[in-house]
């Protein structure tokens, strides 16, 4: 809804190593705190990365 004031504030996820020759992979959990304010309008950005562990490969 347009005007409509929010924000995001925290996310948690995990990931696991992805190499068949590693005898003994690993979990990894990734927490962020973010404090971003959001204004919805209709002219605004369709897309705001925020980036958990990695990299942002969308552009």
């Amino acid at each position: 809804m347009p005007g409509t004031t929010s924000g995001l504030h925290q996310a948690t996820a995990a990931s696991c190593d992805d190499d068949p020759a590693n005898e003994y992979p690993a979990c990894h959990v990734h927490q962020q705190d973010w404090g971003v304010p959001v204004h919805v309008t209709a002219d605004g950005a369709s897309r705001l990365p925020l980036v958990l562990a990695g990299m942002d490969d969308r552009g």
